[in-house]
């Protein structure tokens, strides 16, 4: 819960999934402070809107959501969701997954505490920093390759 003398925040969900319409009926039924905004192509630009970025996942393959939040310079709360921790490091509050009250107090930490959420941004961004861009990844794919194939093979004459 945010202090008794600042307005509730907005949440703003972008995407969409099986469980839209439900949500939908469920934000017009309770008059949550929430706007759907649907698949959207903007990301980057709401992520730099955003005072804070949640990420509740109950599994992550590949977390791509924290990635931009953190490339953006956006505090980051998520749960402890697949490979989220090692990927993110010290660069976001983290929960355990399925913990909704501890999700809801890291929320608030990060919106009434200015210092937290400037020191999460500052950890983000270096550790953004050490991963690899397009073509460095593409290195790191072409050397697992070359490493679990050995070195190619002499043509045949």
């Amino acid at each position: 819960m945010v202090g008794a003398n600042s307005s509730a925040p907005l949440f703003a969900i972008a995407g969409d999934g099986p469980l839209q319409d439900e949500l939908a009926a469920r934000v017009a039924a309770e008059r949550l402070p929430v706007v759907l905004l649907g698949r959207r192509g903007d990301v980057a630009d709401l992520l730099g809107a955003a005072d804070v970025c949640v990420l509740p996942s109950r599994w992550e393959g590949s977390p791509f959501t924290a990635q931009e939040a953190l490339r953006a310079g956006t505090p980051l709360v998520s749960t402890r969701a697949g490979g989220i921790p090692e990927l993110v490091g010290e660069g976001a509050d983290l929960v355990p997954v399925g913990d909704a009250d501890a999700l809801a107090d890291a929320l608030e930490r990060v919106l009434t505490d200015p210092a937290h959420a400037a020191a999460l941004v500052e950890a983000g961004l270096r550790q953004a920093e050490q991963w690899p861009d397009e073509a460095g990844a593409g290195r790191r794919v072409v050397a697992v390759y070359r490493e679990l194939l050995g070195p190619p093979a002499a043509a045949p004459r």
